[in-house]
């Protein structure tokens, strides 16, 4: 078989892993393998996300590659994968790479052929571009530390929120020792060299019987002390038959939901305790997390938009990082007088009206916001305001 036809498989089972795609499954162009990722500064860019191989030895309930599955395998030699990369990438239609595996054997030996990999492409080929590694649960501390030295960014994926809930979709997997022990690995290994490599997690909505809260809660202490940088979601999708009462369309909106939170914690410093849950432990469905958020504070509101801190501005619906930026520097030279002004600006008037005032002046109802409506979200990696 050839490394192009390798690719047709392995470049499409790949798709199911988005730790680097922002939740997106739109493939560019006609290249197996080529998906657009968000880069720095929310740049989209297109990658070649691909696995090493498709033979895996685990059973794991979300998985399409598990072993269980009756499907071709294939597997890439590492100078094959270096070579067909570099083949793309000097035709233009990539700018980094995603790459991922099933375990053959064991993660170890697994492992060593994709950093061979990277390493041919940043020594044979001098690439110096985005590299993404995942790392497999069970690789040893030395085989994680020597993926550092050849990956911008690497991957651990948790699945679940406790260990007993991934009991029930990955038996066989370490919660503590295989997965939580690989990042606590890459964080102190990352600062014992001096050398940042980002690394991130994704969950799986759904599949064990989770609540958003439990899922905010672990996002929350994997951040806080285990340096994940970015966590990504992806919806439960059954490998065979559909489970009794499986609702694709009401875990999307889950999913999305957990992104708008993540957003906020990562880029507006929210605290755990400003995420509201339902009765049940989930995020509402039918309101976004920020408004949610100041609708159960509204003693705090409204703030007076011509003397808002940063932080508070943070706050108040309708109003993110760019917008708070042009509040700040206009009021350097004056005084905000009309709600059409911050509109000008790109922020969302009609949903901040209800919690500021403008030189004294209340701006809105909350009676007059569409709080029960569903709110759009651009995309599902990320959060407007």
């Amino acid at each position: 078989m050839t490394p192009e036809e390798k690719l047709k498989i392995l470049g499409t089972s790949a798709k199911y892993d988005i730790s680097c795609c922002g939740g997106s499954y739109r493939q560019a162009g006609m290249v197996p393998g080529i998906y657009y990722a968000s880069g720095s500064n929310n740049k989209i860019i297109p990658i070649l996300k691909v696995l090493f191989t498709n033979k895996c030895k685990n059973d794991c309930l979300y998985c399409a590659n598990r072993i269980s599955q009756d499907m071709p395998r294939v597997s890439f030699t590492p100078d094959e994968l270096a070579t067909l990369f570099m083949q793309i990438h000097n035709k233009h239609f990539v700018h980094g790479l995603f790459l991922s595996s099933g375990v053959d054997g064991s993660a170890d030996s697994t492992m060593e052929k994709m950093i061979k990999t990277a390493k041919l492409l940043r020594q044979k080929h001098k690439f110096r571009g985005y590299i993404h590694l995942k790392i497999l649960p069970g690789a040893h501390p030395a085989t994680i530390r020597h993926a550092l030295y050849f990956a911008t960014r690497v991957s651990v994926n948790i699945e679940c929120p406790t260990p007993e809930q991934l009991a029930k979709i990955a038996r066989g997997k370490d919660f503590m020792g295989q997965i939580v022990r690989a990042m606590e690995v890459v964080k102190n290994e990352g600062e014992r060299i001096g050398q940042r490599t980002e690394q991130t997690t994704q969950f799986i909505v759904g599949a064990a019987g989770e609540s958003d809260q439990q899922i905010v809660k672990t996002m929350s202490w994997l951040r806080d002390t285990k340096g994940i940088f970015r966590t990504y979601f992806s919806a439960f999708t059954p490998v065979s038959q559909p489970a009794p009462n499986y609702n694709f369309t009401t875990l999307s909106i889950r999913k999305h939901r957990l992104y708008q939170v993540e957003f906020l914690q990562r880029l507006y410093d929210f605290s755990l305790s400003e995420i509201y849950f339902g009765k049940e432990g989930n995020l509402p469905n039918h309101i976004d997390p920020k408004l949610n958020c100041a609708l159960h504070n509204m003693d705090k509101f409204p703030v007076e938009i011509n003397k808002a801190s940063f932080k508070d501005l943070l706050r108040i619906p309708g109003i993110g990082k760019t917008i708070a930026n042009k509040i700040i520097a206009v009021r350097q030279e004056g005084r905000l007088t009309y709600l059409s002004q911050i509109k000008k600006m790109g922020a969302l008037a009609k949903k901040a009206a209800p919690f500021i005032l403008i030189n004294g002046k209340k701006q809105g109802e909350i009676k007059d916001l569409a709080c029960f409506e569903q709110l759009a979200l651009p995309y599902s990696g990320g959060l407007r305001q």
